[in-house]
């Protein structure tokens, strides 16, 4: 009976993530959980030998992908409640739907990106004293009414004289109203411009140091999603040890506080950098903390080539051969910029599930 209950399991997962058990996840109802061999989440187990399909569906979405065990997310005891409306499920991006992305996967350094790639790209755009408007800053969709970005690009700097406008989604170059394929064969949708309900820097934000540099956009409204817009994956699943030797993509059109450097959307493979690596390349020009993490450190390779604010991303195969993005890190700061030896230091996303979670409101 066991085999088949756990070969019925099994026959419904796909791999995303690999876990281990103790590592953080996320439930289908939004609450935060521990991965942990199925046997020991009670609940549960004893569910599934009823062998009701909603339980085993529940059972599917709650699965942690392990090379070892079977694991689950296991939450408390009322989380089976399968008949219940759970809020988070659309608060937090859906497996099934985000990081996907039409088009091709294959990543060069410096290269342009396609119409579709890493549609949860997000510019965000100030206004000066003269009502002038320019994009300084980069973000990331994590579901249809929020932009996860830098905490400094919304507290910005007052000698810079500008102040956070709105948000635009969808774009590709920032200088045609229209983006087309050179072919003609395809055009993308037209953008949308997007005003701002709620800026949300994060409260322990340093602009000195430039801990907690992290920061939620509430939109105007909620979007549509399409080829052009979409949300990227949080690393609800896994810990960071996932990303040991894995190389990291940063993408987007070089915009700073100082202005953008391209007129399309770029990407570029950067090679995470261990903090006790990074903190001794800084020397006293800051400290690392294990809230951020550090990439790339090669000449001419670097977060120059993405936008402060904007993401940087781990991809990962699923059975299907797609390939699925999640949000690593936010790109925060750096000594150098594309000089060897000095890495980009970016806000680690998995360390403020928490608090991404409490301050994403229902809409």
């Amino acid at each position: 009976m066991l085999n088949l209950l756990f070969v019925l399991f099994i026959t419904f997962a796909s791999v995303v993530l690999p876990y281990e058990s103790g590592d953080r996840c996320i439930t289908p109802n939004g609450e935060l959980a521990t991965c942990v061999p199925v046997h020991s989440c009670t609940h549960i187990f004893e569910s599934l030998l009823s062998l009701n399909l909603e339980v085993l569906e529940f059972a599917k979405e709650s699965q942690c992908q392990s090379n070892k065990e079977t694991l689950i997310c296991c939450g408390n005891a009322t989380s089976l409640n399968l008949k219940a409306e759970f809020p988070m499920g659309r608060l937090i991006p859906n497996k099934s739907t985000c990081g996907i992305q039409d088009g091709t996967n294959r990543i060069y350094g410096g290269q342009l990106t396609t119409l579709e790639e890493f549609p949860w790209m997000a510019l965000l755009s100030y206004i000066d004293g003269s009502e002038v408007r320019s994009f300084k800053c980069g973000g990331s969709v994590i579901n249809s009414r929020y932009v996860l970005t830098a905490a400094h690009c919304i507290r910005i700097n007052p000698a810079l004289g500008i102040s956070l406008h709105s948000v635009r989604l969808g774009e590709w170059n920032v200088t045609s109203d229209e983006d087309c394929e050179e072919s003609g064969n395809e055009c993308a949708d037209l953008v949308i411009d997007l005003k701002i309900e709620k800026q949300i820097p994060h409260p322990m934000y340093s602009m000195r140091t430039g801990e907690n540099d992290i920061g939620l956009l509430r939109l105007e409204r909620n979007v549509e999603f399409s080829a052009y817009i979409m949300p990227i994956c949080l690393p609800l699943n896994g810990g960071d040890k996932r990303l040991s030797n894995k190389s990291l993509v940063v993408s987007g059109w070089g915009a700073t506080e100082y202005g953008p450097q391209s007129e399309v959307k770029l990407k570029l493979n950067v090679p995470i950098v261990s903090n006790e690596q990074c903190q001794k390349a800084l020397g006293h020009r800051g400290t690392i903390t294990p809230n951020q993490l550090c990439a790339g450190g090669e000449t001419g390779r670097d977060a120059c080539q993405g936008d402060s604010g904007g993401p940087l991303m781990s991809s990962w195969e699923l059975q299907d051969m797609k390939t699925q993005w999640y949000l690593e890190g936010i790109v925060s700061w750096g000594s150098k910029c594309g000089v060897l030896g000095y890495p980009g230091i970016y806000t680690r996303v998995s360390k403020y599930l928490l608090w991404i979670i409490d301050n994403v409101e229902e809409f």
